[in-house]
């Protein structure tokens, strides 16, 4: 499946694909575990509408503060993250696998993909809130390469992964 395929396609969750800087920063703090810092709870008592310029995307090697993220790129080359060079920064995404993904692949015949997995919700839930995800879900780091992942990035992250012109046909 080609990003333009995944992008023109229904997204299950009502998952928009972000076409600007503004709606990607939106799908990183709604589909990825963010912490806001320094706002008023009174005046934002949901986390998910807490300005961007209060909100850092939770990185296994470092909080990055949303502003200074415009694509994936920011976040594998952003300063204090780098543990070691060769390491893909690690996310996570607000997902929990309902349906085993060795079980999709095995029966679509895909070996090294899972091309569709995230096209049904059945496969797998999507959290609305970070505490709940963290409280009952099963959070696990996921690197930004993560190949089974690419599907998901591309859908709630759009060209700005990168993977624009990844074709990922089985």
């Amino acid at each position: 499946m080609t990003y333009n395929e995944i992008i023109t396609k229904e997204n299950p969750y009502g998952i928009k694909t972000p076409t600007s800087v503004d709606e990607f920063r939106e799908n990183l703090q709604k589909y990825y575990v963010t912490i806001p810092r320094n706002y008023d709870r009174k005046k934002y008592p949901n986390r998910q509408e807490v300005p961007f310029e209060f909100v850092d995307l939770y990185v296994q090697e470092g909080e990055i503060p949303l502003m200074d993220i415009e694509s994936f790129d920011d976040i594998i080359n952003y300063p204090h993250r780098r543990r070691f060079e060769s390491e893909s920064p690690h996310i996570f995404p607000m997902i929990t696998e309902i349906k085993p993904l060795d079980d999709y692949m095995g029966e679509t015949d895909q070996c090294f993909s899972s091309v569709g997995y995230f096209k049904d919700e059945s496969h797998f839930k999507l959290w609305d809130k970070v505490e709940d995800y963290l409280e009952k879900g099963n959070p696990l780091w996921f690197t930004l390469d993560n190949l089974h992942l690419r599907e998901f990035y591309v859908m709630t992250l759009g060209r700005f992964t990168g993977f624009e012109e990844q074709n990922n046909e089985k």
